[in-house]
């Protein structure tokens, strides 16, 4: 037993479970805590395995499987899965006429993909207890084969984890009914891209029948850039995600729209009045956010202004948008305790750092506690001159508190740094959100 691990053992095991949970969650961090001590390892291994579990085929997932003991599966919060399409060279057989090569190549091709389903099934089996799952289908057009093989797939989510309550849906689901979600009980997180072979009014039956609070929709370009010079047959596809959608949802308390279009022109799809419109009946929503790769219109910010005007829920408000302009901050509301914004330079932070006190001081925004600005890692310098110590907001960000680029004209940081002592002696903390691409 080292030094270390021997100071560490003298805290009560509360505090101790605190750090290995605060060490082992964090992505950045290895598991080396681990090879401290057999007392650590004992107590601190449950929470590595409470990370997100990631793999990219199901062959993946069943070697890892292989080597994990039972009991260390029940500690399995969080899974994801690339659903790769089923291997078909065993059917690649020699036969010894072409009429029972067919007929051979016929009747097997489908039982390979019966017995992938007899696989995932035993593995989903062992880890009964997820609570978080993303399942990844492939992007482009997909055989009917791969179609089917996926549907059975989500349908057999709703047989193995009873206790789910986050699912994401990502890659290509425009082909699958959504029919199988109100097997998920407990479920209250759930994200898509918008489209799926449901109908608007059906999907709005579907949501309404579990008992949702947040919702994520996050759009995929490439299912909606026209391929081969031909416009793709995805954005001719109506949207299964619109307004009349989000009023059957009760009870919502998040809503987020992440849209990164294929085109600058391209207009935007879920940012718009009618989304927001749909809002206006929702008195539970505190956290709203928009991520948008191009600007949005104007008639876009005045419903949200409207909305935000009208709803005083909100508490977390989210813009990201190149080419933010300050003066949007004209929509803070009282109500609004934490705001998260896009600066593209250290000057632009000024500005919002500017903007955000002139409506502080002029009686609006009076619960604000706290401004979080977001960077690009390439605009992060590594020793940043107003850092005040750093930590973990959410999975794959880093947020500094203070901080400004090394490489950042000498005035920028003058201005910067008098921005951000301002609101700070109006009680609101000043905190950089770095995005790792």
């Amino acid at each position: 037993m080292n030094v270390e691990s021997s100071t560490l053992l003298t805290l009560p095991l509360e505090l101790r479970e605190i750090i290995y949970k605060e060490v082992l969650l964090d992505p950045s961090q290895g598991p080396h805590i681990l090879r401290a001590c057999r007392e650590v390892y004992s107590e601190a291994r449950k929470f590595l395995y409470q990370r997100p579990i990631i793999f990219g085929s199901q062959l993946e997932f069943y070697q890892w499987l292989e080597h994990r003991p039972e009991d260390v599966l029940e500690d399995i919060q969080e899974f994801h899965l690339q659903l790769q399409d089923v291997d078909l060279t065993p059917i690649l057989v020699p036969a010894s006429t072409e009429y029972q090569a067919e007929r051979s190549r016929s009747l097997r091709t489908w039982k390979l993909y019966e017995e992938e389903l007899d696989a995932l099934g035993r593995s989903f089996g062992r880890i009964p207890t997820v609570k978080s799952i993303t399942i990844r289908a492939l992007t482009g057009r997909q055989t009917h084969l791969y179609d089917d093989f996926l549907a059975k797939v989500l349908h057999m989510l709703g047989e193995h984890f009873s206790v789910l309550n986050d699912l994401t849906l990502a890659g290509n689901m425009h082909n699958q009914s959504f029919d199988f979600i109100p097997q998920f009980e407990a479920l209250k997180r759930f994200s898509f891209d918008g489209f799926c072979a449901s109908n608007s009014v059906e999907t709005a039956t579907i949501l309404s029948e579990v008992n949702l609070t947040r919702i994520s929709i996050v759009s995929q370009p490439n299912l909606l850039a026209p391929t081969q010079g031909r416009q793709s047959s995805f954005t001719l596809k109506p949207q299964s995600f619109d307004s009349s959608v989000l009023r059957t949802i009760n009870q919502l308390a998040s809503f987020s729209v992440t849209e990164r279009m294929p085109t600058p022109t391209s207009s935007a799809l879920f940012f718009n009045p009618e989304i927001l419109g749909s809002l206006h009946s929702h008195k539970t929503l505190s956290e709203l956010s928009l991520r948008l790769s191009n600007p949005p219109d104007e008639d876009a910010v005045d419903a949200l202004n409207d909305f935000l005007a009208e709803n005083s829920s909100v508490e977390r408000l989210e813009l990201d948008w190149p080419r933010m302009d300050h003066a949007i901050l004209y929509i803070l509301t009282n109500r609004l305790k934490s705001l998260w914004i896009r600066a593209s330079s250290l000057a632009a932070a000024s500005d919002i750092l500017g903007a955000v006190r002139g409506s502080k001081e002029g009686g609006d925004a009076q619960q604000l506690q706290r401004v979080v600005l977001i960077r690009n890692e390439w605009a992060a310098g590594e020793g940043d001159k107003y850092n005040e110590g750093e930590g973990q907001a959410e999975p794959s960000r880093e947020e500094q508190a203070g901080g400004a680029p090394d490489h950042a004209d000498e005035t920028d940081e003058n201005d910067f740094a008098i921005a951000k002592t301002s609101l700070n002696n109006l009680g609101v903390l000043v905190a950089w959100y770095t995005e790792r691409l």
